[in-house]
């Protein structure tokens, strides 16, 4: 039988550094855990999709490390980036074969 150990070896977390242009820099993200994507889909059914991206957005960050909260209180026109990030989330989790 598989232990816990070896699942958690072989689905270990993935990190990328991405260029984000609507925000003119790079950041770094990571894959979400299953308790993560839960939490993002439960926002987004419940909440409405753009809350959703923009949970997903603050989970996957890790530098800079944007809370829920801080994105929120960002003009307008930096929503381009979050799409950015989302989208490349999506990509990055789930990589065409």
């Amino acid at each position: 039988m598989i232990d816990l150990k070896t699942i958690e070896k072989k689905f270990q977390t993935q990190e990328k550094v991405i260029e984000i242009k609507a925000w003119d820099g790079k950041v770094k993200i990571k894959k979400l855990t299953i308790e993560e994507t839960n939490s993002f889909l439960n926002t987004r059914e419940t909440d409405g999709g753009i809350n959703g991206i923009i949970q997903a957005v603050s989970f996957c960050l890790v530098d800079p490390k944007i809370e829920v909260s801080e994105l929120n209180t960002l003009g307008e026109s930096a929503f381009k980036g979050v799409e950015e990030i989302f989208q490349a989330l999506n990509e990055f989790s789930n990589p065409k074969k």
